[in-house]
């Protein structure tokens, strides 16, 4: 959603310049030699749109560390996600294929 002023945006907001992001995006890749060497994780912005741009970006593998980020990673067609924690107890139903 976009806002006219800053003074619309509801408290606790994520903002991000799309410009800035893209270069990073950009860099990354450049760096790793192609996006097809990164897995960036997804932890620090949980955000679906980053995800998005990131796959525009020729990223195709993330990294997460909760099952609430797998889950959010694949409802954005990410097929190659790896989940950087020991999942235990009840969470481990939420792994298992109904």
């Amino acid at each position: 959603m976009r806002y006219s002023c800053l003074s619309e945006l509801p408290s606790t907001a994520l903002l991000f310049r799309q410009s800035a992001m893209n270069q990073n995006i950009d860099s990354m890749s450049r760096l790793a030699g192609s996006p097809s060497c990164l897995r960036p994780s997804v932890n620090t912005h949980k955000c679906p749109a980053i995800v998005a741009r990131r796959m525009l970006g020729g990223i195709r593998k993330f990294k997460c560390a909760t099952i609430a980020e797998s889950e959010m990673i694949i409802q954005n067609g990410v097929d190659n996600v790896l989940l950087a924690k020991q999942t235990v107890g009840p969470d481990i139903a939420r792994l298992s294929p109904n």
